[in-house]
């Protein structure tokens, strides 16, 4: 993935659902053009980073971890998708963290994970791990540095509603990296009650759209979820303002298979024009509807 960084820090937002628990888009908003030179850095801090959440111990109690993290990214050609923080860009970069219980982000290893960029200077590597070596302006190692140096991270944190379905979203698995992420976001203002009635019948009607008109032959697993308020924001870290537009989220995932393929370009516009003509309609008076479509980049268990 490309883009750039403006100035020092980049935007990177990320969502995290409950049980699954998830980092939700995360969206380093670098500019287009010093990204270049800043993309290959990232992904090496991503890649280390994931490694440190999945290796953090189960909560005695729960047996809760993470059980596996995420990347997604758009084209680099994707209409609409940035790295700049725009408000009316998608992020181009995606991270989803799950989670099996909200206690992992409270625990005292969650909070001792070092912030640091250069995580090899942090702990020993693993035997295919890769240095993030993070330069300084001046060209030199700086072991200090640290990850908000290029990004600018905002969490989530979002719970998985209950569903009885098989295909659920967070059945994914390594070895079915291939494939599309959708998301969308949305509100629910004029409805009364709870409103998971009435948000699990949006996400069937997304899972059926892109079924027959989305992605046509390849599987669908989808999951909805619940934004978990503030008082789930992990300590340490800037919360991303969901509150007016993205109190529910429907995350899904399509798997290639075969000879049909799925295009993110395809994918974005079908799932723009379900959005468009029944989405909005959907949400009722006041709420507000949003989505976006990555492909599949790193998938770590």
């Amino acid at each position: 993935m490309t883009g750039t960084c403006t100035g020092g820090a980049c935007r990177c937002e990320v969502t995290w659902t409950i049980n699954p628990w998830i980092p939700r888009p995360s969206n380093p908003a670098f500019s287009s053009s010093t990204y270049v030179s800043i993309a290959p850095t990232f992904l090496r801090w991503t890649k280390l980073h994931f490694q440190d959440l999945l290796n953090l111990p189960a909560i005695p109690s729960s047996k809760a971890k993470v059980a596996f993290c995420l990347r997604a990214t758009a084209p680099d050609d994707a209409e609409n998708y940035s790295h700049e923080e725009k408000s009316s860009a998608k992020p181009a970069i995606v991270h989803i963290c799950a989670i099996d219980d909200l206690s992992v982000t409270k625990s005292k290893p969650f909070r001792d994970i070092s912030p640091k960029l250069n995580v090899e200077y942090t702990r020993p590597l693993g035997a295919h791990e890769q240095a993030v070596a993070y330069k300084n302006p001046n060209d030199t190692i700086d072991k200090e540095a640290m990850v908000s140096e290029i990004a600018n991270s905002k969490l989530a944190v979002y719970d998985e509603v209950d569903s009885s379905e098989e295909e659920r979203f967070h059945a994914l698995m390594p070895e079915n990296v291939d494939g599309c992420l959708v998301g969308v976001h949305f509100t629910l203002l004029s409805f009364s009650g709870d409103k998971s009635d009435d948000a699990i019948e949006i996400k069937d009607q997304i899972v059926e759209f892109l079924q027959k008109d989305g992605a046509p032959g390849c599987k669908v697993c989808a999951s909805l979820y619940r934004w978990a308020g503030k008082e789930a924001q992990p300590d340490g870290y800037p919360a991303i303002d969901v509150e007016g537009d993205a109190q529910w989220m429907v995350l899904a995932w399509l798997e290639h298979s075969g000879s049909n393929r799925v295009l993110q370009k395809d994918v974005d516009g079908v799932i723009g024009a379900c959005v468009k003509s029944d989405g909005e309609s959907s949400v009722g008076e006041g709420g507000k509807i949003g989505y976006g479509v990555w492909l599949i980049e790193l998938l770590m268990e």
